[in-house]
């Protein structure tokens, strides 16, 4: 909702300009007093401006940075205030190994967790609420094991990634904006840069499948214009309704191992079973 007030923000003028950047306080507001994660809203703004970028409108462009400054200094003021004078909480090593391991042998294992992610939001067959302590095993540099090629292969796919936009960025922009989206919506909790309070969840990816449901339509439409004019539409449509029933049809599923406690945990226990937090 930030993004796309910026953006109608940035082509209106007057009043209908005002309104939008006065929405675009009020939608960040929201969202970073609900979930701090809403703080990637300004790399969202940013990479779509970088992509879509013309010399002649980045004054026009500036009002919805100095915008969102606004609700960023009142988030950070009453967050230093509630939690200022607060003893800094120690991740635990059993909810998070990255924290007890060396800087690459981490870096590395969150590489191979991106790569996780991925597969899930490819083919999300198996899904769990937890993913502790030995689920994801530490990169182990002996490549004696399946866990340590993971790593490797995950690393390959992320390389493969940022090439691809690189080269789209010119004639592709779409694909390029997609790409970055998601992989700068996903930095704040990949355990990269900090570590957060679990190596993996799935309530991380919500905001990258944004980028990952983008490329998935630019893929669609690109392979549809290979086929005959008078197809290419009804394709186009057919395989996006398509995809998203089958998306549809597995949330549906998914939400049956909601019910209870008991059907969440035996649920969580099968889909990850070297999680010791599954099991308790």
């Amino acid at each position: 909702a930030g993004l796309l007030c910026h953006i109608k923000g940035t082509a209106a003028s007057g009043w209908s300009k005002r309104g939008w950047l006065f929405a675009l306080i009020a939608v960040t507001a929201i969202g970073l007093f609900s979930k701090e994660s809403a703080v990637v809203v300004l790399a969202a703004m940013a990479i779509y401006d970088f992509t879509f970028w013309t010399a002649a409108s980045w004054r026009d462009r500036v009002a919805g940075y100095l915008a969102v400054a606004l609700p960023f200094l009142a988030f950070l003021c009453v967050r230093e205030k509630v939690l200022g004078g607060l003893v800094f909480l120690h991740v635990p090593f059993t909810d998070n190994p990255l924290v007890g391991s060396g800087f690459w042998t981490s870096r590395i294992t969150a590489v191979k967790v991106v790569g996780k992610c991925l597969g899930l939001l490819v083919w999300p067959g198996r899904l769990s609420c937890d993913y502790s302590y030995n689920e994801i095993p530490l990169f182990s540099w002996r490549f004696d094991n399946w866990e340590d090629w993971k790593a490797l292969i995950a690393l390959a796919a992320c390389t493969a990634a940022a090439v691809l936009a690189f080269r789209c960025y010119r004639r592709h922009k779409a694909i390029f904006f997609f790409i970055a989206l998601f992989f700068a919506t996903l930095l704040p909790t990949s355990n990269l840069v900090v570590f957060v309070g679990s190596i993996m969840a799935e309530r991380f990816l919500y905001l990258p499948s944004i980028g990952f449901a983008g490329c998935l339509v630019v893929a669609i439409y690109s392979v549809c214009q290979r086929l005959p004019a008078r197809w290419r539409r009804a394709a186009a449509t057919a395989a996006v309704t398509l995809t998203c029933v089958a998306f549809a049809s597995r949330t549906y599923a998914r939400n049956l191992d909601w019910r209870d406690e008991q059907s969440l945990w035996a649920s969580a226990a099968e889909a990850c079973p070297g999680s010791y937090k599954t099991h308790m």
